[in-house]
């Protein structure tokens, strides 16, 4: 093959220039990489789409792996250049791999999976796969760990689990935090199996999206650490309990040859399409030890909050008119679990009417350690004048660093309320009766709006006919919506009708172009323009590709689709005479170029109608 046709193939996959299609040609397959497998290993599935034309919105194959744990898929593209005939070839190619991890022992059925593109349906076939049972949990964590030993990966590849204290009271929080360390290659890192934390109320700090690593030394050695998982554990019951290991599967480089090469490292790069293989790697459970509230010393009002705290009380105004409400406001905030706060008991005297409380919550976290505050504000009306004291609010919690129970005690709340001149019925039995001053508040309204006797009257939309029109286009409006809605769906996913649609505004778009040309005085680049947006126009509703499509191709086509021979002849001497005006050297007129514009323009409304 020339060297030129060999650069020029580079540079058009680099570049993404797509060569010549003949058409859509799908082979769609499906392969894993090894039928045997235990149930501890995990398994790897690939899809195959291979098109002789790139897709812009490839859907997503359906397959059923309901009988496997699934991690993926991983996406691939590529591009395969083949020459055929002296013509460039492309085959575009996008893989799925699924790492699947079986949920049973047995053979287990994989597919088929389907594919729905441009109306058709492609199918793979079935899989099967022969999973043998593992010896025991047991073994199988010894199994992956002498295997990471086998590879040399026991010591450059590990979870860390860490706990903020490993002894606790119930209620008091535990931070774990879990991290990756490593000295090699890491490719899709994934959970695998989670720690269910039976026994805790637990609440996610932080989960990892991606790897983000820093340099620690661990026992004099450098690692680079990536946090994974960072949760907060309140304890619900005492006792002993353990924490299941935090379980992760990833691609780890296959290092070919012997190590210490001096070439060592340097294909490690994806370039280079390095060997993986898939590792399972966990932690180590974490057994804490988590001790009971004590009885000594316990206060009455104590709800089971464990942490620290502090709280305010305010209310406001302090001085009000008999059936006016002061609002009473009490905070606690602080560090622990903020839904064991519960509303303090608040007692106010038979001549205060007391409603609430409302309740303002906020959450946050701070250096790993969860907290908030709750707010609870109630309402009091007194119903009669005088001077009134109520009890202090009391808030009571265990701190787990001192190891006891403590009382938050406010001040008395004082509250002063004077009579308006009106008598209240009732005042000691029942609610104030606020309602004896709608007569002077109803006053101020009308004073206020002066034309109150106006308010609702005169408009009646129903009896106009512009309301009723606008109510008969509603359901035009929706059906309209609702066919752009399939119109842009059936774009999407029919290339042909795609290419139908697009065909006229393409047309238009290089006669513009082919107009700009003639202004400047391009003869050449003129009747190039025209050429192709007769040619881009026939192939586009047609379904054939414009690049290989010659004026004979062009005209048997038409015959074949049943235009007349007129319209050929038309279509033909057009085609000649822009190949002669390219290729000849002669110079047409700014006239004759205007009348060969208008030509085209005629004869592609004419085609438009007849394909």
């Amino acid at each position: 093959m020339p060297l030129w046709i060999v650069i020029f193939l580079g540079l058009t996959t680099c570049l993404g220039i797509p060569g010549p299609v003949l058409g859509l040609d799908v082979d769609f397959e499906a392969w894993v990489d090894r039928t045997r497998i235990r149930q501890s290993e995990p398994l790897r599935l690939t899809l195959s789409i291979r098109s002789t034309e790139r897709v812009q919105h490839m859907p997503a194959p359906q397959i059923d792996l309901s009988e496997f744990q699934v991690e993926g898929p991983s996406i691939r593209t590529s591009t395969n250049v083949s020459i055929v005939n002296f013509q460039q070839e492309l085959t575009y190619i996008r893989e799925l791999t699924y790492t699947l991890h079986p949920r049973r022992t047995g053979k287990i059925l994989i597919g088929p999976a389907s594919l729905e593109l441009q109306g058709q349906t492609y199918q793979t076939k079935a899989l099967v796969v022969d999973v043998a049972a593992s010896d025991a949990p047991q073994t199988m964590a010894q199994d992956e760990e002498t295997d990471r030993r086998s590879t040399g990966l026991a010591d450059t590849l590990f979870v860390r689990a860490r706990a903020s204290r490993l002894q606790a009271y119930v209620g008091q929080q535990i931070s774990v935090e879990y991290d990756l360390c490593f000295r090699t290659g890491l490719q899709n890192v994934g959970f695998r199996q989670v720690p269910s934390f039976s026994g805790f109320w637990m609440e996610e700090v932080f989960v990892a999206q991606s790897l983000q690593s820093r340099r620690e030394v661990i026992d004099g050695v450098a690692f680079d650490v990536a946090p994974l998982r960072q949760v907060a554990l309140f304890p619900t019951r005492a006792g002993i309990h353990v924490i299941d290991p935090l379980v992760i599967s990833c691609d780890v480089p296959v290092r070919p040859g012997r190590r210490g090469s001096p070439l060592d490292g340097v294909f490690d790069d994806a370039f280079f399409g390095r060997a993986t293989r898939t590792v399972v790697v966990r932690s180590d459970s974490i057994h804490l030890e988590v001790s009971g509230l004590p009885e000594k010393g316990r206060p009455d009002g104590f709800s089971g909050a464990v942490g620290s705290y502090s709280m305010q009380v305010e209310s406001h105004p302090a001085e009000v008119t008999v059936g006016d409400p002061v609002s009473l406001r009490v905070t606690i905030e602080g560090t622990g679990n903020p839904d064991a706060i519960v509303p303090p008991a608040v007692q106010v005297p038979p001549e205060i009417r007391r409603f609430g409380p409302e309740v303002q919550a906020d959450r946050h976290v701070a250096n790993g350690k969860i907290g908030g505050s709750r707010t609870y504000e109630f309402i009091l009306i007194p119903a009669v004048a005088g001077e009134f004291a109520l009890d202090p609010v009391q808030f009571a919690y265990f701190d787990p660093d001192r190891g006891r129970y403590r009382v938050l005690t406010s001040p008395p709340v004082r509250l002063r309320s004077h009579s308006n001149g009106a008598e209240l019925a009732d005042q000691r039995s029942g609610p104030p009766r606020i309602g004896r001053g709608i007569e002077t508040l109803g006053t101020d309204i009308r004073y206020i709006k002066p034309d109150a006797h106006r308010l609702g009257g005169g408009l009646r939309l129903h009896a106009r006919p512009g309301f009723w029109l606008a109510q008969a286009l509603l359901p035009l409006g929706f059906a309209g919506s609702l066919l752009y809605q399939r119109h842009q769906q059936r774009m999407q996913a029919d290339g042909a009708y795609a290419r139908r649609r697009r065909a006229r505004g393409d047309a238009e778009r290089r006669l513009r172009q082919a107009r700009q040309r003639l202004a400047a005085g391009d003869n050449v680049g003129f009747h190039a323009e025209v050429q192709r947006a007769v040619l881009a126009f026939v192939g586009h509703r047609l379904s054939l590709a414009a690049a290989g499509l010659t004026q004979d191709r062009c005209v048997q086509v038409l015959h074949e689709r049943g235009v007349s021979g007129e319209l050929s002849r038309t279509l033909r001497e057009l085609l000649d005479l822009c190949d002669y005006a390219r290729f000849s050297g002669g110079s047409a007129t700014v006239p004759e170029m205007t009348q060969t514009l208008d030509r085209t323009k005629r004869l592609i409304a004419q085609l438009e109608k007849v394909i």
